[in-house]
């Protein structure tokens, strides 16, 4: 006497798909969720940020306003 069927191995079947489903279906939402939140605090961050030079960045763009001024 065979223990499973063909309807119990298909409802088993059925159920392994639909669990294997649901998982691949919770990874892709919260790797999007997890995306959304980076990017949206990265771009937050970059608008608060005040605009900042190193210093010899800053000598130099204070050298040539002085040198225009000058002209």
């Amino acid at each position: 006497m065979k223990i499973t069927n063909n309807r119990v191995l298909r409802a088993s079947i059925k159920r392994i798909l639909i669990t294997i489903a649901l998982i691949v279906t919770l990874i892709l939402l919260v790797g999007f969720l997890t995306v959304s939140y980076v990017v949206g605090n990265s771009m937050v961050e970059a608008k608060d940020k005040p605009l900042s030079y190193p210093q010899k960045v800053t000598t130099l763009l204070l050298l040539k306003i002085d040198s225009m001024k000058k002209n």
